[in-house]
């Protein structure tokens, strides 16, 4: 083992004995203990101190290799290399690079020129730049009822921070009556609403077997597709809703306070284009309502067979695990957020999403797997709060 993997070992040994000690007090509902935050920062230190020289050691390997065969690194651009502007060329060189095969001049000028024009808020976090094709891929597979990021505003950002101005629904103003050659009054401007964005970084890691990279490349793609589309989606669904969970929740009696927040409580240019989103328990529990004749007042969308109307509005179901009921004591407060999230919410998308690969850390080492890292970046933020109300409907289950 060389120098830098022995340190990258014993730095990956530090981080889960850290982890245990949190976890250990995470589980039995308690902060650490004074003797356990004198382990817990000795060592966090030494996970630093190793930081430190595995970065050094790493500057002086890369320093030597120039001498030697080209390493699966990126580098600087070979002078005698065209410029690559194949997007192919990049997506191959991503699979290869966290495969950890051997790249040639061409392919490390790809990573090197791509990852380099995305480089805000990557370079300290390391990684490769997922695809475009691949990024495409990941969006096609959200595309589920229950993703919550089509139905908001989603504006695409170059930069990790900064502020949009944005419009926002305002009380329309008529016209007045008004004398010949008379000045005219105030008739009432658009209003907007200055909304800054900081954008987070958001990541995880599965471990798969090392036989994985060793299939087709066509199945390595899907796979990490796959994975890479439900990290996000769940994300990004656990965004939105945290930003809706922070309304004040208003109680409804019964399904007829639905139609009222659809009649009443929103204006109706929002009411137009409301959908009702709830859980799995709500929709139970509207599945369940019939009419004097019998008939369910939940209806087939003939726009869209598989997706159920309700007062004529979309309903969309998300799971009881996302969007949960609150339970106290015998009574369920089943969720119904009603309005048009496109007007009340907006995600900063920063349109970055990364991937990096290890064999060395952990168990990864030990038990012959790789872990795979993704990291994605973005922000939401609560746009407009008449544009939507969180009501729920309180059932006493005996």
């Amino acid at each position: 083992m060389n120098k830098i993997l022995a340190m990258r070992q014993e730095r990956a040994d530090l981080i889960n004995q850290a982890r245990q000690l949190v976890e250990k007090a995470e589980n039995e509902k308690r902060d650490l203990n004074e003797e356990e935050q004198k382990q817990y920062d000795n060592y966090m230190n030494q996970i630093e101190e190793l930081k430190n020289k595995i970065e050094r050691e790493e500057k002086l390997e890369a320093l030597e290799s120039e001498l030697n065969e080209p390493m699966n690194t990126i580098r600087k651009p070979q002078p005698n290399v065209q410029k690559v502007d194949n997007k192919e060329v990049y997506t191959n060189a991503f699979f290869k690079a966290i495969a950890g095969k051997k790249l040639n001049a061409e392919e490390q000028n790809a990573l090197m020129e791509f990852n380099n024009a995305m480089s805000e808020g990557v370079g300290e976090d390391g990684g490769y730049t997922v695809p475009e094709d691949i990024q495409t891929r990941i969006q096609e597979l959200k595309q589920t009822q229950d993703n919550l990021e089509q139905y908001v505003s989603v504006e695409k950002v170059n930069t990790n921070s900064g502020a949009r101005t944005l419009e926002v629904r305002a009380d329309s103003t008529p016209f007045v009556s008004v004398d010949e050659m008379a000045e005219l009054g105030d008739m009432g401007s658009p209003k907007f609403q200055r909304i800054t964005y900081q954008i987070k970084k958001y990541a995880g890691f599965m471990q798969v077997s090392n036989e994985l990279f060793a299939d087709t490349a066509e199945n390595l793609r899907e796979y990490i597709a796959n994975w890479l589309a439900k990290k996000s989606k769940a994300t990004r669904n656990n965004l939105i809703l945290n930003v809706l969970n922070g309304l004040t929740k208003v109680e409804l009696s019964d399904y007829n306070g639905i139609k009222r927040v659809l009649n009443v409580d929103l204006d109706p240019a929002i009411s137009q284009n409301a959908s009702i989103f709830t859980n799995q328990d709500g929709f139970n529990y509207l599945d369940q309502l019939e009419d004097k004749e019998g008939r369910p007042l939940l209806q087939p969308d003939p726009t869209q067979p598989t997706r159920k109307l309700f007062a004529g509005k979309p309903v969309v179901v998300l799971s009881n695990k996302t969007l949960t009921s609150a339970v106290d004591g015998d009574n369920v407060s089943y969720p119904f957020i009603i309005g048009d999230l496109k007007e009340a919410v907006v995600l900063f998308d920063r349109k970055l999403m990364t991937v990096e690969t290890t064999r060395e850390g952990g168990e990864s080492w030990r038990k012959d797997l790789t872990e795979i890292r993704a990291i994605e970046r973005e922000d939401v933020k609560l746009r407009d709060d008449e544009a939507v109300v969180y009501g729920q409907i309180t059932i006493t289950v005996a």
